[in-house]
């Protein structure tokens, strides 16, 4: 009896060791994950390796919280836009809820990945001149930590604030 119960696991081990790894031949970019031989892409990617960056999965409206400079109005919101034609680049719609009688102020970032980098740019809104800079980066596609600076121009009074934000994602 004992024989043929060494045979049996025998058996169960042989052939399970001999089972191919499924995940062996497959390589996943972008921080995915194999799973029986299909990669398991993290949320921004998509694509049979998670090669392709999904920037339409970081746009949307964002509630945002700031610190380190100015008071916003209750229920802030930034809308995350794509620039049409640009790629990877993206607007900033309301950042900073600056009072800007020309019209929404709408900074430009490129999105790689997870990193935002906002470069410096001027941006005319009526008789204020602002100039923005800064960078950030994502947790997952629900939340950004972005860090900027914006000076402005108002009638020959300068302020430049140094701001801290976290948008979240609203659903």
């Amino acid at each position: 009896m004992s024989r043929l119960l060494i045979c049996c696991f025998g058996a169960l081990w042989l052939f399970s060791a001999c089972k191919p790894d499924p995940c062996k031949d497959t390589v996943c970019e972008n921080g995915g994950t194999c799973l029986d031989g299909a990669c398991q892409c993290p949320e921004g990617f998509r694509g049979i390796s998670c090669e392709t960056f999904d920037l339409e999965a970081y746009l949307g409206e964002f509630a945002a919280e700031y610190s380190g400079c100015f008071t916003t109005s209750p229920g802030h919101r930034v809308m995350l836009e794509a620039v049409p034609g640009s790629g990877n680049r993206i607007s900033l719609a309301g950042l900073g809820d600056y009072a800007c009688p020309g019209g929404e102020l709408r900074p430009e970032a490129t999105l790689n990945g997870t990193q935002l980098a906002l470069p410096r740019q001027a941006i005319s809104c009526g008789s204020i001149a602002y100039t923005f800079e800064g960078s950030g980066s994502f947790d997952g596609i629900s939340r950004l930590t972005l860090s900027f600076e914006v000076s402005y121009d108002v009638g020959g009074f300068t302020q430049t604030d140094r701001c801290s934000a976290v948008l979240e994602r609203v659903q």
